[in-house]
């Protein structure tokens, strides 16, 4: 999750964080939730889910090659439409420490962003947990940010330096500035400063009747002026694009999924995740994708049974949890119902702490040596079924093997 730890007005120094943002989710509110946080590791979950912007509304269900862009902002293009993702695998803490690394998969797409005429090709990860697009940038000096591509914002080209709000900032000056704290069960925290510009930032995509075709959107971004070593020196993309809703963004200016929608009216207001079993070979071994404006159907293991969000205000895409049952038997765990995030930037199911060893006692998981760093085999994993019930009694069932 990115969270915005400082903002600083550089128009109006008096104005505080406090005073233009939403409240982050705190370590409080965290241990009354079930976390159902679902995406990216070597061992992980066949998931394919589907959100709907405007009905707030969620479904659920069982390297891009050189590319000349045809549309710019403003032109109607119609979906659906495929990003393909591929898939970057990282060993993060090895140095002097081997006991303690691990491997991570991360699932990468490729944005074009500035001038429609001669974009800069950058390598995202794409995240629901956040609402914010930050980028690597050259603004950046700092060893994390000299490790990736980076950003170059033009005025020439069309960059606007913008405030909290989205206003343009006075000319010759630069945007607000703004600090974000990443968070994830994965790694260990870091952070990013960074100004506020405005710019163009198109998806380059493949329709799904073939071809390819760019979905572009005007939206304003951080980019990044440091960036701390942890993580983001390890981390193989140049940035980030939040998915969230608008509640987890400065305001309306900076939600990418609200620009996309407004700059292509013709496209329906969903998107679709989908990761193929890191096991699976043939025809199950597809490639991962993110489609907006529908989903492919190809792609179902089961009809999508649609839920509402809860709390869309706050920006997460969050679901009721009636029950938490193992091996078919009822967990104590959510017992008096609680609240479940998905989060396509987290690898692991996440609990409140004080939960975990009765579920892990109750699971009974036993792996190959080695699985929980990421190395072994997760597919030949032993133990109970886990089921989430929702509250429309859409159930979630995971095999062993789907979330070790």
């Amino acid at each position: 999750w990115l969270k915005l730890a400082q903002t600083t007005s550089r128009a109006h120094p008096a104005i505080t964080s406090a005073q233009i943002l939403h409240q982050p989710l705190t370590a409080d509110s965290l241990r009354s939730a079930f976390l159902a946080r679902f995406a990216m590791m070597r061992c992980f979950i066949p998931l394919l889910f589907v959100l709907a912007a405007q009905e707030a509304t969620l479904g659920l269900a069982g390297a891009v090659a050189p590319f000349a862009p045809s549309h710019g902002p403003g032109h109607e293009v119609e979906g659906p439409i495929v990003l393909p993702l591929s898939r970057k695998v990282v060993e993060f803490g090895h140095e002097g420490n081997a006991t303690n690394s691990a491997i991570r998969s991360f699932y990468v797409g490729n944005i074009l962003v500035g001038d429609i005429e001669h974009p800069q090709e950058l390598q995202v990860s794409f995240e629901t947990g956040s609402g914010l697009v930050v980028l690597d940038s050259t603004r950046c000096t700092s060893p994390a940010c000299l490790r990736h591509r980076r950003y170059a914002p033009s005025a020439e080209e069309g960059a606007v330096d913008v405030l909290a709000d989205g206003s343009p900032a006075p000319v010759g000056n630069l945007g607000d500035e703004a600090t974000i704290g990443i968070d994830t069960s994965d790694m260990e925290p870091g952070k990013v400063t960074g100004d506020f510009v405005r710019d163009h930032v198109c998806l380059a995509m493949e329709r799904s009747k073939g071809g390819r075709a760019a979905a572009c959107a005007t939206v304003a971004l951080l980019a990044a002026t440091n960036m701390s070593q942890t993580p983001f020196s390890d981390l193989p993309f140049d940035g980030i694009v939040g998915l969230g809703m608008e509640g987890l963004s400065v305001s309306e200016t900076f939600n990418f999924n609200g620009r996309l929608m407004k700059s292509s009216p013709k496209i329906e207001p969903r998107f679709a995740l989908f990761v193929p079993p890191a096991w699976a070979t043939g025809e199950a071994s597809a490639r991962a994708e993110l489609t907006f404006g529908g989903v492919s159907e190809a792609r179902l293991a089961s009809p999508l049974a649609w839920v509402p969000v809860e709390r869309p205000e706050e920006g997460y895409w969050q679901v009721r949890i009636q029950a938490v049952r193992i091996g078919g038997k009822p967990a104590e765990l959510c017992a008096q119902g609680c609240l479940g995030i998905l989060d396509s930037g987290s690898s692991r199911l996440a609990v409140p702490a004080e939960a975990l060893p009765s579920l892990e006692e109750a699971l009974g998981v036993a792996t190959p040596h080695g699985s929980f760093l990421g190395v072994g085999d997760c597919s030949a994993a032993e133990g109970q079924d886990l089921e989430i019930v929702l509250d429309d009694h859409t159930t979630l069932t995971l095999s062993v093997k789907d979330y070790v």
